[in-house]
């Protein structure tokens, strides 16, 4: 590893930095603009390309075959890195050229130095995974101090002066013109994470193009809501399980991965960047260590329910009901979806069902034969409306589908009914011999 070392440290000093309009810089003014953070700084470090000479590329190509050949494929001389998908590279730069991936190592020496590019290089060898961070802001929350577990998830507050601020952004969201206001003094979780492979050897197939195969790790596997490959997105999940042990209702606003070091080994984009539009006028609950760790056995618990559709809708209709702008009646509908599909067993909702058709096909039907019908027609949209609010989906198949357009139309004729004649006829009779 030191014959390498002070192979990088002494042809660093023959190489250029290509910045475009900034012009060309040294490795060493590279690395100071690095440690500067600034945003200049951080606009030359994205741009800059290593010029190599021919001669010492040749070289460098030679010396890193002998290093990485259980990783280079012997058709294409390709190496595959799991780089651009982490970062969100476009696919084809999941396996680069060995020239091409001795540039990348190049700019990325002249950032980190010598030493620590080449220990990083090593590690991935061994076969040890990428380390980074996934960062998402949060709203309706504060913090007074920093909150860690011991998993790798961390809350604090970011700076609340510019200068300080752009040094814990990625530089392509301060590209982007973002506003700062949007980021000062915001509190902000951040997520350890580990992806391997680093390295692999490609798989040639003539035709087909590189795949995706990184696996990663967040929170070292500890917190399910991160983990799990659930189809909702991570970010309602994790903000779901703090509003429950907050007692409020939190969101996000933005989130990405911040690759650290690995960012020193290309200018790909951000990967897992997303960001949404929330109000400012919300009010906020200060975390306390016990919230975060009340959050991690919510979270563990949730994902050991032997039941987790109709416990995950009312989860989600209870942190409806605590949006800040939802009114009274939408709170009280979310609360009761929320209790009967947790509280409300399935002999009790067919009993609903039955007084509910029978009373209704009462006052729809005109004979037996047409009361019979509306019976079943609304016992059928009730077991369909039953089954969309404790499993959250109803298949889309042309029956349910006509039921639907019955239902429609059976509501219409209900509701003019009503109109013409509040006072149903013989409604208390109804009433009396259902018992209710």
């Amino acid at each position: 590893m030191n014959e390498i070392i002070q192979l990088i440290a002494e042809m660093l000093p023959t190489v250029k930095f290509n910045t475009d309009r900034f012009g060309t810089f040294t490795d060493s003014q590279i690395r100071q603009g690095y440690i500067r953070k600034d945003q200049v700084s951080l606009a030359i470090v994205h741009r800059a390309i290593p010029e190599i000479p021919e001669d010492t590329l040749n070289m460098l190509v030679s010396r890193f075959k002998q290093e990485l050949g259980v990783f280079i494929e012997p058709e294409t001389q390709r190496i595959g890195t799991g780089l651009a998908q982490l970062m969100s590279g476009v696919l084809n730069d999941a396996e680069l050229t060995i020239d091409t991936f001795v540039r990348m190592f190049i700019r990325a020496a002249a950032i980190l130095g010598p030493v620590r590019v080449v220990q990083i290089l090593y590690d991935w060898i061994a076969g040890k995974p990428y380390h980074y961070d996934m960062k998402i802001v949060l709203t309706g929350i504060k913090c007074d101090e920093p909150l860690m577990l011991k998993s790798g998830i961390k809350i604090s507050t970011l700076p609340n002066t510019g200068d300080e601020l752009a040094s814990c952004l990625p530089y392509i969201l301060i590209s982007r013109g973002i506003d700062y206001f949007a980021f000062l003094n915001q509190t902000i979780l951040t997520i350890k994470c580990t992806a391997k492979p680093a390295l692999y050897r490609p798989k040639y197939i003539e035709g087909l193009s590189p795949a995706w195969n990184l696996k990663q790790t967040w929170a070292n596997g500890e917190m399910p809501c991160l983990n799990s490959g659930d189809e909702q997105p991570w970010r309602d999940r994790l903000t779901e399980i703090l509003s429950l042990a907050g007692n409020h209702h939190i969101s996000w606003t933005y989130s990405w991965c911040d690759p650290g070091e690995l960012q020193a080994f290309h200018n790909f984009g951000v990967g897992g960047y997303s960001s949404r539009s929330n109000s400012s006028l919300v009010t906020t609950v200060t975390f306390q260590q016990k919230h975060l760790e009340l959050a991690h056995r919510l979270d563990v618990a949730r994902h050991t329910c032997t039941q987790p559709k109709p416990l995950n809708i009312a989860i989600g209709r209870w942190v409806s009901s605590k949006q800040y702008h939802a009114t009274i009646t939408d709170r009280f509908i979310d609360l009761r979806i929320a209790f009967e599909i947790l509280f409300l067993p399935q002999r009790a909702q067919s009993e609903i069902s039955f007084r509910l058709a029978l009373l209704g096909a009462w006052q729809l039907g005109t004979d037996s034969k047409e009361r019979l019908h509306y019976y079943d027609l609304i016992r059928e949209i009730y077991k369909l409306g039953s089954k969309a609010v404790h499993s959250g989906e109803v298949e889309l198949t042309p029956i349910n589908k006509n039921t639907l357009v019955e239902a429609r139309n059976i509501r219409r004729k209900t509701i003019i009914k009503y109109l013409k004649k509040p006072k149903p006829d013989d409604k208390s009779l109804i009433e009396k011999a259902l018992g209710i």
